[in-house]
Order: C-alpha cells, then structure tokens, then sequence
C-alpha cells in the first residue's frame, strides 16, 4: 500500500467526528438550515437576512424574528472520512426586540 493512501486512512481516522475545514462544515449546516422545512414552516415567508453561529448551533435572523437552530453531531459511521453528520433542532422563533 502506498504510503499516501496510509497517511490518509490515518488521517480520517484521527479526525473523528469533523472531518471538513470547519469553514466548509459551517457552509453545510447553513444551507441545511436554509432548505430545511422547519424554517418555513416557522419562519413563514419571512426572507432570512443572517444565519449565524453561536455556541451549539446558529441563530436565523428575519426582519422580525429571530430562530435559534441546534446543531447535534452524530458520531461517525465505522470511521468513514468525510463531513461530519448532524442533525437539527429547531426552536420557536421569537420576535426581536424593538420590533
């Protein structure tokens, strides 16, 4: 076996749970946030303007409404190399405030 092939396997081992740049990770869990459902179905037509992190998970901001989003990863699958799995857990969104 190669020695790159080798390295890598290592490499994706190591990294449990994460395995992208956490810029790419962060990318994917925001457009997830943005095509699931849920942010419809709670937000209704409301345009989100700002969908950003903060510890556990992201913040939806709409003009009106802010929608706190978690974020729970799930562990590995036999140490596949590859983005890290979540899911999602929204909450009620509530008014911002002056609003």
């Amino acid at each position: 076996m190669e020695l790159s092939k080798i390295l890598s396997a290592y490499h994706c081992r190591s990294a449990q749970v994460q395995a992208l740049p956490p810029q790419h990770q962060e990318a994917r869990e925001k457009e997830a946030i943005k095509n699931d459902s849920r942010s419809t179905q709670l937000l209704g037509n409301e345009p989100i303007l700002e969908i950003h992190k903060v510890e556990g998970g992201y913040v939806v901001a709409t003009e009106l409404h802010e929608l706190k989003v978690d974020v729970h990863y799930l562990p590995p699958e036999r140490h596949i190399c590859g983005p890290a799995n979540f899911e999602l857990f929204f909450h009620q969104p509530v008014p911002k405030s002056g609003k």
